[in-house]
């Protein structure tokens, strides 16, 4: 088939389905997240995923399938196993002497085609357009997977309250109230919860859109699209959600935070609930916590060799100020619960500020910041500092005030650890300044900087070893004829490649003279420059060490780190 090349964007304005300012949003966004800008679209209801792949359907001349009423016997199911048709998105139609009819979101994916017919032993593959939600829906009923959560949204699919009511905003408190109850909704969230924690997920999205809700787990830091039921569930998912949390289910208008908890397979899991308008309704995410699955030991870190070192002795320091940095869910506050449970003692008065506290630490005084009472980081760092603390956590340095107390702790004496959101660790110093902090309190209260990230680590079951390409090798600076390690998808591993994910660390000591590079205002080029020299690990090379001994693989060293 010869494969047709259009821009997905032009061909969108130009048929009037996105804006300029829409395609423009979701290109910046697709800078920052590296996501595919067809799923992009959609995730952003900017485009439906149905007008997205009749469109395509009609611009590559490819066949579009509804594969949701398509009846597929099981000697057609045979020719495409489970491990291919999961790890490629790819349901299979029919054979045609050697041709095998696939359906696929993506006709001009040329890799994953390639792919499956090399797989399929030379097997030609005609490929045909459908939905992500239709193939999602395909493998679960075809393969089995999620079938009970599946078979809750076949249920629902006809309830009482009606779309157009749901999307006016017209349903009563009574009604709310009603569908909260509601037995199938009970059925349909509990079963997900379960699936969940299952699947190791550590968050739930569910996410309305214009025809169905969208819900997804984040499996080892990775969104997966899980089932779709109909846009007139969601009222009735998200008012019992609301229950579950004590938040006002009358409230609609504002973002809303609350928790659970629930016990599964005899253990308990605390849900921290979070919900969010938006276009089509509120947006709600539960993260799951299991204070058993948290490992508090420092080898769990993973620290070896000079970084092993060089974070020892940092956070082993009677005074002064340790950040760590990282974006949103790269594992800080795992590393810093780890840390204060490494050094606590009788000896050590250890105090935290955090917001919300994850985990209750033995043996730690934890409060909770509560900006309605006016107990912000601010103002409770200010009442600790009358505690008689040896160590304090404050969990986020979010402005100047907070900064400048904190600063004020570690210059008095005390040990300080918190948070900062930096691409780098010496970007930390970048990020103070712009807050408005002087440079010569920040060189002389700061001992150092640690920054990270969460890179997917290889599952055990299925691990193979491959020769690096050439020309990847040469990208990143190792040898040609260095071996890399890839998964090749297995059901102890969902069929992704990997299971679990391990941090890696950029570690940056201020020393002397990086004080004084600091205080004479050095930009941070020329201060990560002098700290490279002194033996500082950039993250890029840290998650490469860990490619190279088997660990993860170089797709994961290049989707989580910055080339130096």
């Amino acid at each position: 088939m010869e494969r047709k090349k259009i821009f997905l964007g032009e061909l969108l304005v130009k048929e009037g389905l996105v804006t300029e300012g829409q395609l423009k949003s979701a290109l910046d966004e697709q800078k920052k997240t590296g996501e595919i800008l067809g799923a992009l679209l959609v995730r952003m209801n900017f485009v439906t995923e149905d007008n997205l792949a009749h469109l395509l359907s009609r611009y590559l001349d490819v066949e579009y399938v509804e594969l949701t009423s398509l009846q597929i016997g099981p000697e057609v199911v045979k020719l495409i196993p489970d491990r291919l048709a999961r790890r490629y998105g790819v349901i299979p139609l029919e054979k045609k002497g050697n041709k095998l009819v696939v359906a696929i979101s993506n006709p001009q994916d040329a890799f994953v085609i390639d792919e499956l017919r090399r797989e399929l032993g030379g097997t030609e593959i005609e490929p045909k357009i459908t939905t992500t939600f239709n193939i999602n829906y395909a493998l679960d009923k075809l393969y089995g997977s999620k079938a009970e959560l599946r078979g809750l949204v076949n249920a629902v699919r006809e309830e009482k309250i009606s779309k157009e009511k749901i999307q006016a905003g017209k349903t009563t408190l009574e009604e709310m109230k009603d569908l909260s109850d509601d037995a199938l909704t009970v059925q349909f969230i509990d079963r997900m919860l379960v699936d969940a924690v299952k699947d190791r997920a550590s968050d739930i999205h569910i996410e309305p859109g214009k025809e169905f809700v969208f819900v997804r787990f984040r499996i080892d830091g990775v969104l997966k699209d899980i089932v779709a039921p109909p846009r007139n569930i969601h009222d009735a998912l998200v008012s019992r959600i609301k229950v579950m949390s004590n938040l006002d289910i009358a409230e609609k208008r504002i973002p809303q935070d609350g928790k659970f908890e629930r016990e599964i397979d005899s253990a308990s899991y605390d849900v921290r609930v979070s919900t969010l308008p938006s276009i089509y309704g509120e947006n709600v995410v539960m993260r799951i916590l299991s204070r058993s699955s948290l490992s508090l030991s420092l080898d769990s870190l993973g620290l070896e060799g000079d970084d092993g070192v060089r974070f020892n002795t940092l956070i082993r320091r009677s005074n002064g100020i340790i950040f760590v940095t990282g974006p949103t869910g790269s594992g800080k506050t795992t590393t810093l619960y780890t840390v204060l449970e490494s050094i606590k003692s009788r000896e050590k008065n250890i105090v935290t500020i955090e917001d919300p506290i994850e985990y209750e630490l033995e043996g730690i005084v934890q409060s909770q910041v509560n900006v309605k009472a006016n107990l912000t980081f601010s103002t409770l760092l200010r009442a600790i500092m009358r505690q008689d603390p040896n160590v304090i956590l404050v969990g986020e340095t979010r402005d100047m005030e907070t900064a400048e107390v904190a600063i004020r702790a570690a210059l008095t004496g005390h040990l300080v650890f918190s948070t900062l959101h930096t691409n780098d660790a010496p970007g930390a110093v970048t990020r103070l300044t712009d807050m408005g902090v002087e440079p010569f309190l920040i060189a002389n209260s700061t001992s150092g900087v640690i920054a990270q990230r969460l890179a997917r680590v290889i599952c055990p079951k299925c691990k193979e070893k491959i020769l690096i390409k050439p020309e990847l090798a040469k990208e990143l600076g190792i040898p040609a004829s260095s071996y890399i390690y890839q998964g090749k998808g297995c059901e102890n591993c969902f069929k992704t490649g990997y299971r679990g994910r391990l941090a890696v660390f950029e570690i940056f000591v201020i020393d002397e003279e990086i004080r004084e590079m600091i205080t004479s205002r050095a930009s941070g080029v020329e201060v990560k420059k002098v700290a490279r020299k002194k033996g500082m690990r950039t993250l890029r090379e840290a998650a490469l060490d860990k490619a190279l001994k088997g660990i993860t693989t170089l797709e994961e060293v290049m989707r989580v780190t910055e080339k130096d």
